[in-house]
């Protein structure tokens, strides 16, 4: 009689467990390059975790807004049922050319958010000519 009751209050552990969505997470945001220099492309790497097969990111956008960057990734339940295992994503979005500074990155989902400070630091340049810092004379640099 106890092994029964032992079975059976495994078993409904098991379905309540099963019947329960996995945790989504955002797991790393990454600035690329790590100490962007003002004037050259700063892009953002995110990798996380969707609850389950049955969910699939659809898109993100980026809002850049003074010294404040937002990125949001949406994503879908694209099925009815699934098992509760996490499926990993990442993407890489586009930051834009920044002016030198302090930035706060927020990047959030359904499920998660995370915040990060990051400096766009102003490097002079030993190229005459280089107008924006990063290095090279190129089509990035405005003739004045």
């Amino acid at each position: 009689m106890m092994s029964a009751v032992r079975c059976g209050l495994s078993c409904a552990w098991i379905c309540a467990a099963l019947s329960l969505p996995a945790w989504a997470y955002i797991e790393s945001v990454t600035v690329i390059p790590e100490t962007p220099v003002m004037g050259s492309d700063t892009f953002i790497r995110v990798e996380g975790g969707l609850p389950d097969p049955c969910w699939s990111l659809q898109c993100y956008t980026v809002d850049v807004s003074g010294a404040a960057i937002a990125i949001k990734a949406h994503a879908e339940f694209t099925g009815d049922a699934c098992m509760p295992v996490i499926v990993p994503y990442a993407f890489v979005a586009y930051a834009g050319r920044l002016e030198a500074g302090t930035y706060t990155l927020d990047v959030s989902d359904q499920w998660d958010s995370r915040t990060v400070k990051f400096d766009v630091v102003r490097r002079p340049s030993s190229v005459p000519g280089d107008a924006n810092g990063d290095g090279k004379l190129d089509i990035a640099d405005a003739v004045r």
